[in-house]
């Protein structure tokens, strides 16, 4: 979703694009003439071949780094490849994101915080033009349709092997408003950083 919405606005200013994914869909960017690549960011023949030194004019990523084993470290292969001019722009999620879960299940993802990546962006030599987060609470009729739409969001911190005693225990547990409701946060965070030199 987040790359069909920015190549329309970036097609004619475009002279190369490498989408990159676990799973691509070669569908996405074909008319760009996008080279589809299905690799791990963290691996280093994709570092070796991917990023670099000043290689990239634009880097963006979409709720991805959450993910990583090292989001600083990404942050910093990012910042070298970045040519002079060039720019990062990532999303992803931070703060408090799902902490209905985590305050029954007692872990989660550890999130970044888009004021931690900021730090790392600055300590590599780029210009910091955004670093914020904003949290939004959903609401559900039951901690079961919370959950379901956990499922097709596919992002979560539980994991895909969670044991029915778990389901079972946030069914049971799960907060609840004094209408009755379920909640669920997200925190999406932004950081858009800028290589000057």
């Amino acid at each position: 979703v987040f790359t069909r919405m920015y190549l329309d606005r970036l097609a004619s200013d475009l002279h190369s694009l490498t989408l990159v994914d676990l799973d691509t869909d070669p569908e996405v960017g074909k008319d760009t003439g996008a080279c589809h690549v299905q690799a791990d960011v963290e691996d280093v023949h994709f570092i070796n071949e991917y990023l670099t030194p000043e290689s990239k004019d634009v880097i963006f990523s979409s709720s991805m780094i959450q993910w990583l084993n090292s989001p600083a470290t990404w942050l910093r292969r990012c910042a070298a490849a970045l040519r002079p001019g060039g720019v990062l722009a990532v999303s992803f999620y931070s703060g408090d994101t799902f902490r209905e879960i985590s305050s029954i299940t007692g872990s989660g993802l550890q999130y970044p915080s888009p004021e931690t990546l900021a730090g790392v962006a600055r300590c590599c030599g780029l210009r910091v033009i955004i670093a914020a987060a904003e949290c939004e609470t959903l609401e559900f009729d039951t901690p079961r349709d919370a959950l379901h739409h956990l499922q097709l969001t596919g992002v979560n911190g539980l994991s895909a092997t969670a044991s029915p005693a778990v389901v079972r225990r946030l069914l049971r547990e799960w907060p609840l408003t004094a209408r009755g409701k379920a909640q669920l946060t997200f925190c999406p965070a932004y950081l858009i950083v800028t290589k000057d030199y």
